[in-house]
């Protein structure tokens, strides 16, 4: 997914990096868990979101272990401190789509973990 977006902001001048971690005000893992609505008749597109809670009910939407996913988590001040504040800038570009003093765009979705992070 990441090489993909990568390769077509590129070709907008942009310069994009995905990374696949939660964040957090601290270093570790996370888990979440699937979104099982579809089997209590819901909408299937519920599925494809997590949750930081178990939701739904284990007899009806399987065991726990397949509903898990575990993933690491980065303290979301210090990475922004040691890769966003401390970084090099890069020189003068001729692209108009660099053009103005340099910008960070980030797109975060927390929903849930706002305070924390």
């Amino acid at each position: 997914e990441g090489d993909e977006l990568a390769a077509t902001y590129e070709r907008m001048g942009w310069r994009y990096h995905f990374i696949p971690a939660a964040l957090m005000d601290e270093d570790g893992e996370m888990t979440f868990y699937r979104n099982s609505q579809e089997e209590q008749g819901k909408d299937e597109k519920e599925e494809w979101g997590f949750s930081m809670r178990l939701k739904g009910v284990p007899e009806i939407t399987s065991t726990v272990e397949m509903q898990a996913i575990s993933v690491p988590i980065i303290n979301f001040s210090k990475w922004f401190t040691d890769n966003v504040v401390s970084r090099k800038l890069p020189g003068e570009t001729s692209s108009k789509a660099n053009q103005g003093p340099p910008r960070v765009y980030m797109k975060i979705d927390v929903e849930g973990a706002e305070f924390r992070v």
